[in-house]
């Protein structure tokens, strides 16, 4: 089996495939992240020096840089709703596309 890229890794099981390897999700969401005190801990065993940044300031999950996602090989990366350059908390408002039911 040829190796796949991550976001081939993390699709195949979802369209009933077989991935390369078992994908790995650790600092994709809140939910799969470390607490911001162990992530402190974890970036000085392995040596890394980086701002600390915080996913979530109310249960003090870490947003993981990404040399330690490289690191520990997770497939899956977090995604944000709003740029980084506004306040936590705030909101981005977007527009949805319209769509017609014909696909036009």
């Amino acid at each position: 089996m040829k190796s796949m890229s991550p976001r081939e890794r993390v699709l195949a099981p979802l369209n009933h495939g077989e991935p390369d390897r078992v994908p790995v999700d650790i600092g994709g969401g809140a939910s799969a992240s470390i607490s911001a005190e162990a992530y402190e801990g974890l970036k000085r065993h392995l040596g890394v020096q980086a701002e600390p940044h915080v996913m979530s300031k109310i249960y003090r999950v870490a947003l993981l840089d990404e040399v330690i996602l490289q690191r520990l090989k997770s497939d899956c990366r977090p995604t944000r709703c709003a740029p980084k350059s506004l306040p936590f908390g705030s909101l981005q408002s977007r527009s949805p596309e319209r769509v017609s039911k014909s696909g036009e």
